[in-house]
């Protein structure tokens, strides 16, 4: 943001103007929220945490949870029969968002989610051949529409078995050129896609 920097740690949210050197920290939940990923756009800050994503207005520092860990999205086809004890340990492993379309994904060891309208709804997206539980990053390309005006973009997550794109409604393992199957962290430098592994950088 060009007036406030965000700040999110393991012991709340902090914000400071950009031209001063004092942090303020947030009030109610936001000072006591773990956050592990964050994001922003004009309106908006996101702060994801092990299993929670919290949705503050800028305009007047207002908060509101859209996602749990524990939730179940109507299309989700993972039988639901958990117990308290079960979704309490399903965790956040990664949240971005896909910034021209103003979508949010979410990835637990659960299932990956998508919202299309910032956090009101959620829609669990096929993940049968993830490793969920080896997830460590997930990034989404820009999107394009294409001659019949469909969306176009590409999701990528980052495991400790190598990266995989979602394409054709499933993920599909894209290993080739890559020696290290631990990928520790992906982002997007202009439109080419960067992992980082145990055994060095990939592009």
């Amino acid at each position: 943001d060009d007036e406030e920097i965000f700040l999110g740690t393991a012991k709340g949210i902090f914000i400071k103007d950009h031209e001063k050197q004092h942090w303020q920290k947030l009030n109610g939940e936001l000072s006591r929220a773990f956050v592990r990923w964050m994001d922003q756009d004009e309106r908006f800050v996101w702060a994801a945490g092990d299993h929670d994503v919290l949705e503050s207005k800028k305009s007047d520092l207002t908060y509101r949870k859209i996602f749990s860990s524990g939730f179940k999205p109507e299309n989700d086809q993972v039988n639901d029969e958990f117990a308290a004890e079960d979704q309490a340990a399903n965790k956040i492993l990664a949240f971005t968002r896909q910034k021209n379309l103003a979508y949010l994904f979410v990835a637990t060891n659960r299932g990956i989610y998508r919202s299309k309208n910032n956090g009101e709804s959620w829609e669990a997206l096929p993940s049968v051949e993830l490793p969920l539980n080896e997830i460590t990053s997930m990034v989404v390309s820009a999107a394009n529409t294409d001659a019949d005006d469909h969306l176009l973009y590409s999701m990528y997550v980052g495991t400790h078995k190598g990266v995989y794109v979602f394409q054709d409604q499933r993920w599909q393992p894209i290993y080739q050129g890559m020696e290290a199957l631990e990928v520790n962290h992906l982002v997007f430098v202009e439109d080419r896609l960067i992992a980082a592994t145990e055994q060095g950088v990939y592009r």
